[in-house]
Order: structure tokens, then sequence, then C-alpha cells
């Protein structure tokens, strides 16, 4: 699944036009059931959470399973499946522009260690099985900072894709396409909000 919102016309990229105030709980990542959570169904934000939590805050979270915040999305990950149940980014001009570099040479992707390993994807459970390991926040979607492109290559944003025709066609396709309006000029930029089906 994909989605998106785009901004017209603003003049920059406001990553924190949506931020929740300072009256909210703050704990760290993955999120624990608080009382806050338990009250009004949205994780605690940690102290600076990424604009892509923000806009969630606004709109409405899609789910609340195992929440990982990282610098550029903010998702949630299935445990069982061991896939993430969504991802959430904030794409602007900001975002996709940078130093940050996939080719910095060895393995980009990792394990997830936030999650137990019993219950984490492994770099083998790719190994032969005929699948990509498909991003749902792409790395060329988060630029602007080397960790936060590093972050793209964790387990915990990867789904099993098909390669030929799907990831690295139909998907990517759709990836270059929802980054055509942060570069056109017409859209400041937008939220994506990605899963598996």
């Amino acid at each position: 699944g994909f989605g998106s919102v785009w901004k017209k016309n603003a003049l920059e990229c406001d990553s924190n036009a949506l931020v929740p105030t300072t009256s909210m709980q703050v704990s760290g990542s993955p999120v624990l059931v608080t009382q806050d959570m338990a009250l009004t169904g949205c994780p605690v934000l940690p102290p600076k959470p990424p604009s892509a939590a923000a806009v969630l805050q606004w709109t409405g979270w899609p789910g609340v399973d195992n929440i990982k915040f990282r610098q550029g999305y903010v998702g949630s990950y299935n445990r069982q499946t061991k896939n993430p149940w969504w991802v959430c980014e904030h794409l602007c001009r900001e975002t996709m522009s940078g130093d940050g570099n996939r080719k910095g040479g060895g393995e980009p992707f990792a394990e997830d260690i936030s999650a137990p390993p019993h219950l984490r994807s492994k770099l083998d459970d790719f190994k032969y099985s005929g699948f990509d390991r498909g991003h749902l926040v792409a790395a060329s979607d988060i630029k602007y900072s080397q960790t936060a492109m590093d972050e793209t290559f964790l387990l915990s944003n990867m789904s099993p894709q098909v390669g030929e025709g799907f990831n690295r066609g139909y998907w990517e396709r759709l990836q270059r396409w929802g980054r055509g309006p942060g570069f056109s000029g017409a859209y400041s930029g937008g939220f994506v909000l990605s899963g598996a089906i």
C-alpha cells in the first residue's frame, strides 16, 4: 500500500509545523504502553520526534504496535511476521538532499537490534528466498543525514518483495513518483504512509 498527503505552495519544509506541544510526556523507543497511550490511543513521543510522527498525532495513528522512531521516519513493526505494519515519512527538498550516501561500502542492510533476537528479521531470512529486501522508506528519500539514511536499511523497514518487475519495477517507479512533487515547485513536500499488503 502507498498513500501520500502533499502540502501545496508552502514556502519551505516546515518540519515542525505539526509538532505536538511540550505538555506531552516523553519516553524512548520502542514505545511502551503508558497511561497516556491507554487513554488516547497514541504512543508517547520521544524528545525530538521525526516530523512524520507529528502528522500522525494530528491525523491519527494507523496502529500503535511496536512503534519505531527513526530520524527520518516513524513506523510500526509486526513481531509475528517480522515485517513493518506501516511506515510514515516526511518528504521535502531538505530531507531528499544532503550528504547521505548509500554507497558507503560493505553490507548496508542491518538487523534492527531494538527488537528481541527471536522476534526480528535477520539477514539470512532473505538469503536464497527469491525476494528482495524492499524498502518501505526508500534510502533516496532520506539524504539529509548519513545516520538517517542508514536507518532506512534496518530490516524493520523492509518487506520481502519480488525483485524484477516489482521492487526494481513498479514499486521503484511509485517511490520516484512520490519524490517528484517535492522537487516540482508546486508542492513544498508531503507525508507518505506505506505498508505491506
